[in-house]
């Protein structure tokens, strides 16, 4: 079992609303709300990468926008299958393959997720995001970067040497540099439209990237 599924598990026995408190997933909302809507005309396919339980996906929903999420843990999707009846879900591994064909979706939309990944499974999820988009499509990537403070380094279990973090012996965080992930995206293809990089440790960086 997978540290994302086992988190999920805990997440339905304790009663949570997410891998979030529901105050996130509303900041989450405002967040994509203005990144999209200025240039994505409702009605556009867009694949959710790392969709959870589905609460962002059913506020893409009520956007206008065709969803398809897709998550590692099964326990995830079966959630939001229940949750989200508007929206299509499917198990799968970002890091290998993407269970659809190509030029599928106008826009592939990373909420915190790209920072999972480490070694192969980040190149393999750049160039599957790349195959399903369609010419010009748009990957938009929220994901952390940089080192996480000093403080939090023993909580996280951090190694420094790696620059990543594990979870029950799993390599669940990598802590890539804004400049390796501008790097990663424009190596698999994508040309960068816009670029937002705030604060040092543990920082956020966003990005809008056109499919060729």
């Amino acid at each position: 079992m997978s540290a994302f599924e086992g988190r999920y598990r805990q997440i339905v026995e304790g009663g949570l609303p997410g891998w979030f408190a529901e105050e996130h997933y509303a900041e989450l909302t405002a967040h994509w709300r203005d990144r999209l809507t200025p240039q994505i005309a409702a009605g556009a396919r867009i694949l959710e990468v790392g969709c959870g339980v589905g609460k962002l996906a059913a506020s893409l929903v009520a956007m206008g926008y065709e969803v398809v999420g897709v998550d590692i843990s099964e326990t995830a999707i079966t959630l939001a299958r229940r949750s989200v009846s508007d929206a299509k879900f499917e198990v799968a591994n970002i890091g290998s393959a993407l269970p659809f064909p190509e030029g599928e979706f106008d826009v592939v939309l990373d909420s915190d997720c790209l920072h999972h990944l480490h070694g192969a499974a980040r190149t393999n999820f750049l160039g599957e995001s790349a195959r399903v988009l369609r010419d010009a499509g748009l990957l938009l990537v929220k994901t952390n970067v940089g080192e996480p403070p000093l403080e939090h380094h023993e909580m996280l279990g951090y190694d420094p040497g790696t620059r990543t973090s594990r979870r029950d012996g799993e390599i669940v965080n990598y802590y890539a540099s804004a400049e390796e992930v501008l790097g990663e995206l424009e190596a698999a293809g994508y040309r960068l439209d816009r670029v937002e990089h705030s604060g040092e440790a543990n920082a956020q960086l966003l990005v809008d990237a056109i499919r060729g």
